[in-house]
């Protein structure tokens, strides 16, 4: 049996030091973030609480997971020195499913409904008559829950899943043939679902830049235009982090074995995607901002900011 050593004596030790500091910071920060939103939107009117923000808070609550998961699990057995063989087994599986397999394969089919979101409420703004009365957010959510849940089961036996390497600082599939297989389909899985969504954001962009908006006042067309525009930004940014966290740990990742570089392209991407994504729905959703943001932006404007708020662009609930 080959001898394990832990992080500090696989890395450079400047390096490693680096690597705990940032990581630190990173998901201190994401959490934070996302954390906030998730309470903060909670407290908002019923008016507010639309099928857009409760994809956005299905996507926060994920990337929470992701981030507590590096700040209560990965850093600590980090730090104490730990090697793989002694952490243990079923509770670094059930945490590595969960935040690396489970919370991903969530935040890449909920991008997707928040993309449909957008293409629902541009082309039909008042809603399909057949559809009205079903709730069509929760049952997108639903869905999402089920068909992810159903991809994770695959990952159950033992040597199916992905587990935490200390040694290595390092998420990766277990050493097993059956790990290795899937890991191949995952990818797929995530680039399918990045395809679907750049196909709605493209529809979206394109109605955004032909549609006028009529029998509403000009300042209220500006406001409403202003929405869509924030709303599709968003979706269009985090599709791109999403995709870019794929390329990095699937494919640009396999470009060295050295450990720095490992590091760098698979667990520090995936904590900062993570992190940079709650940053994304924090800016892009005013009317969650503390106070003195919102006075800093309306100084700085000398407008009032325009709340991503309700409106009948949007999913029914």
């Amino acid at each position: 049996m080959d001898i394990e050593y832990p992080a500090m004596m696989n890395m450079n030790y400047g390096f490693y030091i680096f690597s705990i500091i940032i990581t630190l910071l990173t998901s201190f920060t994401g959490f934070l973030v996302n954390f906030y939103f998730v309470s903060k939107s909670m407290f908002l009117t019923k008016s507010s609480f639309n099928g857009f923000r409760k994809l956005c808070i299905v996507k926060t609550i994920n990337n929470s997971i992701i981030c507590s998961t590096f700040l209560f699990w990965v850093m600590p057995v980090t730090l104490l020195g730990l090697t793989y063989s002694e952490l243990n087994y079923s509770a670094n599986r059930f945490l590595s499913g969960i935040s690396a397999m489970w919370a991903y394969i969530l935040n890449s089919l909920i991008q997707v409904c928040l993309a449909c979101n957008r293409f629902y409420g541009l082309y039909f703004p008042f809603g399909i008559k057949i559809w009205k009365h079903v709730p069509m957010t929760n049952l997108a959510i639903m869905i999402a829950i089920t068909i992810t849940s159903v991809l994770s089961l695959v990952t159950f036996p033992v040597g199916c899943g992905y587990v935490y390497d200390p040694s290595f600082f390092l998420w990766r599939p277990e050493d097993h043939e059956c790990s290795k297989r899937i890991s191949v389909i995952f990818p797929f899985v995530i680039l399918t679902t990045t395809i679907i969504t750049n196909i709605f954001n493209v529809a979206v962009g394109i109605r955004l830049l032909v549609r006028k908006i009529g029998g509403v006042r000009e300042q209220e067309a500006k406001e409403r235009r202003k929405r869509w525009m924030i709303m599709f930004t968003q979706s269009v940014l985090q599709d791109c982090l999403q995709l870019f966290d794929t390329v990095n740990s699937y494919y640009i990742v396999l470009l060295s074995e050295k450990v720095w570089f490992q590091f760098i392209f698979v667990t520090l991407s995936l904590v900062t995607i993570s992190a940079l994504d709650g940053l994304v729905m924090f800016a892009c959703n005013s009317d969650i901002h503390p106070t003195w943001i919102k006075k800093l932006t309306s100084k700085k404007s000398k407008t009032i900011p325009v709340p991503v708020t309700c409106s009948a662009q949007s999913f029914h609930k």
